[in-house]
Order: C-alpha cells, then structure tokens, then sequence
C-alpha cells in the first residue's frame, strides 16, 4: 500500500518538470 503514497509524489514530481520544460520553451521562443 506504500506505492499509494509514492504515486502523487511521483506525479507531481514529472507535472513540474514538464510545465517548467514548457514555460522555458515558450519563454525562450518569445525572445
């Protein structure tokens, strides 16, 4: 039942990257 803790954290973990991955995109192709 531990993987039920461990999956929001996973999952929050990878939705930053991605959303810190398209914010830099978007802000580097705006330049």
């Amino acid at each position: 039942m531990e993987y039920i803790l461990l999956l929001p954290n996973f999952l929050m973990e990878v939705f930053t990257i991605v959303v810190a991955l398209v914010i830099y995109d978007r802000f580097f192709k705006s330049r």
